[in-house]
């Protein structure tokens, strides 16, 4: 089985290593590398992606997030002080990481960094505030000022962050894991585990990671290694407190709802550099993916250290 495995990466890479030395209209530049300047078929390609994807997200968010709620007329609600505002900090990242992920699309079909960078910025907006479409016609949401401004943010410090001498100073980043908590309230956090991803949010830690060379300028630090700050909750079964019973009314013990932070190292793999364009198109494109590492975490109950944080 395992030699199995390695012969089947070798000949995935052979593969990929194959491709990119393809010629397509004119176009010499390894397709996994950005191109040098602006190269229709590449624009072609990266709007015909932005056309398919939107649609297809936008069925499957609504397959996995909204069956089974009531639909209503559209309204608006003030949930700013929901989930100890991790659903805000999601907002944030979420906007930022499809911006990002529009922008890399752009600056892989040669245009400009900056333009690229705005181009992402508002697709980035745009994606993730249509989201408010269908909050606000589920009687179990309903849409948000504080989403938008949260998006907004996402969006704003993206852009911003094109304008930097290194772009790649700042990253935010989520790590997931399935919490204890879902039992309690599946109708909020059960179902598959893409719903339970984004919806348990005792499951989530959003990460601010930034290079600890911008804090310690030693040579022997490598550029790809950062310092990660996390931020999460726990004992979370409400949106601002506890319910007593479940659905099915059997009693739910009294949790601490209480915020995490936590301190712990990262890798900014987009720093890492190979010899080979797809491997570097790879690492790119991963950057959101935050590294286990030893973790220390602050929360009222005292300082918990982690061998590893996932």
């Amino acid at each position: 089985m395992k030699k199995g495995l390695i012969v089947f990466a070798i000949s995935l890479f052979i593969s990929f290593y194959g491709i990119g030395q393809i010629t397509l209209f004119g176009d010499t530049t390894n397709v996994f590398k950005s191109a040098p300047t602006y190269t229709p078929w590449r624009a072609w390609g990266v709007n015909a992606f932005h056309a398919v994807a939107y649609p297809a997200a936008m069925s499957g968010l609504n397959n996995i997030w909204y069956q089974g709620y009531p639909k209503t007329n559209f309204f608006w609600r003030n949930d700013n002080s929901h989930w100890m505002g991790l659903d805000k900090v999601g907002h944030f990242t979420a906007t930022y990481r499809i911006g990002q992920i529009s922008s890399n699309l752009y600056s892989w079909a040669g245009v400009e960094f900056k333009k690229a960078a705005f181009i992402g910025s508002i697709v980035g907006f745009a994606t993730i505030s249509s989201i408010e479409i269908f909050d606000g016609n589920s009687s179990n949401y309903g849409a948000s000022w504080g989403d938008l401004g949260a998006n907004l943010l996402g969006a704003s410090f993206l852009l911003y962050q094109s304008t930097w001498d290194d772009p790649y100073a700042i990253n935010f980043k989520l790590s997931t894991s399935k919490s204890a908590f879902i039992r309690y309230n599946p109708q909020q956090f059960g179902g598959s585990r893409p719903k339970q991803i984004f919806s348990d949010y005792n499951g989530q830690t959003y990460w601010l990671s930034f290079g600890m060379k911008k804090i310690v300028p030693l040579d022997v630090i490598p550029d790809w290694l950062n310092i990660a700050v996390g931020y999460g909750a726990d004992g979370l079964i409400g949106e601002t407190k506890n319910p007593q019973f479940t659905e099915d009314g059997a009693i739910i013990p009294n949790f601490d709802r209480y915020r995490q932070c936590y301190l712990s190292l990262d890798i900014e793999l987009r720093k890492i550099r190979t010899r080979y364009p797809f491997m570097n198109a790879v690492l790119k494109n991963v950057g959101f993916i935050k590294i286990p590492f030893p973790t220390l975490e602050f929360s009222k109950f005292g300082v918990k250290p982690y061998l590893y944080y996932l």
